[in-house]
């Protein structure tokens, strides 16, 4: 086989790199996700465009850094002008997604030129956008659809109706059911509480959202198996609500959480950015350590439940004689702090936030031949959407894609002259920082470039961080003011500002010109 016939996708939401036994983890066990590092290629160092999700995952769908795009935040909408992976492979073959992907319609440029509400619902432009232009087989978006809620949120109404059919009688089942735990006595309790994480769902484990997603994606996988396909698996977890269901709650005994990573020296001369963040800190309580005794275990079984799921999904591809055609991939949107740095979320550029899971199984005669190793050479999220073009054969628009095939890296060829720099960045002006801070909007944004020793981050307004890799891999000691380090910063700062200039600003073409 020249080319994999199909592709299956994997996305997790709120991953960390290292909650995997792949990875490292000591404790957390992951024997699926394992086997497809131990038969493909698993990237050490890969690393999310953005520690903001709708960012992140904009980046990922269409190869852009997050200000190229302009998704920098929640419910900003993909420009009608961005191509995303659906809209690249649907032509060649049958792309579906199977739940969420957090992108936003461009409503009010559709409204401007001329197309009405009752227009965009027959040619299905909105929905388009939402799913990345993916066929939503599944589509669980919780964002600018219906059913919202004040949060902007949405419900995933496929699964909800799903619910409904097997017994659970609400009108949002996924909200009164399975984001709710039960108590020793029966009591019902509100998952979003991080109290009640170390209580089973109130939900059998195969009528999770994750068990759901995965019974889909095996419909999908039969319905499609005579064709080309091109899956999306999205799952939500392990994102916050951290409930799980039975048995899945009680594997991880609080004694096995390990202490929070972070120094008394993260406290002292603070950043005025990371001194703000610290001051609105919306999942503060995970930096308690008898709140994170309870939340970790839990979020331990969340990923082990991811696990379980997806080797149903491999068993199912083995037994149709579909894993010796399929290219696998598997990543997370970005990862969360979990109390590390004295960060409860997926704040800034610790390696906690934008450092992601990476693992790619290539089942083409050019792919035999990178299988089975670790590639330490870094990566980034960007370049997910020039693999998947070039593994097809596809143009690659090098107008618009800012990421690089991963293709040479994946099959073990010779590449010499591969860029050891990444980069990440945000736009924090809708958070509580920003106003504390009394920043205007447009200065409410930081950019990370990261090598293989030094990560460095430029604040408008404010001095910049330093970190040195090799000698304080934690990240615990700001050297962003140390006046012996001022020409690596000086270094630093030209190396992110040539990589800033070199953004691809056209989504033309100019090949005619």
């Amino acid at each position: 086989m020249q080319q994999p016939k199909n592709f299956l996708f994997v996305m997790c939401d709120h991953l960390r790199w290292d909650f995997l036994s792949c990875y490292g983890h000591r404790v957390l066990r992951t024997p699926n996700i394992d086997w497809l590092a131990q038969n493909g290629v698993r990237f050490s160092h890969a690393f999310a465009q953005s520690s903001d999700t709708a960012a992140s995952r904009a980046s990922i769908y269409t190869g852009r850094t997050a200000f190229s795009h302009g998704v920098t935040g929640a419910s900003i909408p993909v420009p009608l002008s961005e191509w995303t992976l659906g809209d690249y492979v649907r032509d060649v073959m049958r792309a579906a997604i199977i739940g969420r992907t957090d992108l936003a319609t461009d409503r009010a440029s559709l409204e401007r030129i001329g197309l009405k509400q009752h227009q965009t619902r027959l040619n299905g432009i909105p929905e388009s956008q939402n799913s990345a232009g993916f066929e939503p087989y599944e589509f669980a978006s919780r964002r600018n659809g219906g059913g919202a809620t004040q949060g902007g949120e949405s419900e995933p109404e496929g699964y909800n109706a799903w619910l409904r059919s097997v017994g659970y009688p609400s009108d949002s089942p996924s909200r009164d059911y399975a984001q709710v735990t039960v108590g020793p006595d029966g009591e019902l309790m509100d998952g979003a509480e991080l109290r009640n994480a170390g209580f089973p769902a109130r939900i059998r484990e195969g009528h999770s959202e994750t068990a759901f997603l995965t019974d889909r994606a095996l419909d999908f996988i039969r319905e499609a198996e005579d064709d080309r396909w091109f899956l999306h698996l999205s799952y939500s977890k392990p994102d916050a609500p951290f409930v799980v269901p039975a048995p899945f709650h009680t594997l991880y005994a609080e004694e096995k959480v390990r202490p929070a990573k972070r120094s008394l020296s993260e406290r002292t001369d603070q950043h005025p950015v990371f001194a703000a963040l610290s001051e609105t800190e919306t999942d503060a309580p995970l930096l308690e350590d008898e709140v994170r005794a309870i939340v970790m275990p839990t979020y331990m079984g969340l990923v082990r439940q991811l696990d379980y799921h997806l080797g149903r999904v491999f068993t199912f591809l083995r037994e149709r004689d579909l894993l010796t055609q399929t290219m696998i991939v598997f990543t997370s949107n970005h990862g969360i702090n979990l109390g590390d740095h004295w960060l409860g979320g997926h704040e800034l550029f610790h390696d906690t936030s934008i450092r992601i899971p990476l693992i790619v199984l290539d089942p083409s005669e050019a792919g035999r031949a990178g299988r089975r190793r670790v590639e330490h050479r870094p990566v980034e999220a960007i370049d997910l959407v020039p693999t998947f073009l070039e593994a097809l054969n596809l143009p690659l628009p090098q107008h618009r894609l800012e990421g690089r095939s991963l293709l040479p890296l994946i099959r073990g060829e010779s590449t010499t002259d591969w860029s050891m720099v990444i980069g990440s960045e945000i736009d924090f002006s809708t958070q509580p920082v920003c106003s504390n801070l009394g920043l205007p909007a447009r200065d409410a944004r930081a950019f990370m470039l990261r090598t293989p020793k030094w990560k460095y981050i430029h604040y408008l307004g404010y001095r910049p961080q330093l970190f040195d890799l090799e000698n304080d891999p934690d990240e615990f000691r700001d050297l962003g003011a140390e006046p012996g380090h001022s020409e690596v910063r000086s270094e630093l700062h030209q190396a992110l500002l040539e990589r800033l200039l070199r953004r691809r600003g056209s989504v033309t073409s100019m090949a005619h010109h």
